[in-house]
């Protein structure tokens, strides 16, 4: 499964224009998408295999079936959901996520 946080190149450029306070801001972002995304992987018996920015690319363990990857990606959708847009200086990004 790839995971795509969309709208975090905006919110990257928007916080690194502050500096320290903003570098510091983003990487909270990314942890308060980030852990509870991966506390759900782990728990349906997902492995985290590579990081790259504002993605990751997991792996399941094949007796682990499609139903629950696909409940997996929807959990992952509804957390989105329910996180405020990212607030910058610059005004509110919106977050999605895509999920393949």
């Amino acid at each position: 499964m790839f995971v795509d946080v969309a709208g975090f190149s905006t919110v990257s450029e928007r916080l690194a224009a502050q500096g320290t306070r903003g570098t510091e801001r983003l990487t909270e972002e990314l942890n308060g998408f980030f852990a509870p995304s991966i506390r759900l992987i782990q728990k349906a018996g997902g492995d985290i295999l590579a990081f790259g920015g504002d993605s990751m690319f997991v792996a399941f363990d094949p007796e682990v079936d499609a139903s629950t990857v696909r409940a997996v990606a929807s959990e992952i959708h509804v957390l989105t959901e329910k996180r405020e847009p990212v607030t910058t200086d610059d005004g509110d990004v919106p977050i999605a996520v895509r999920i393949g």
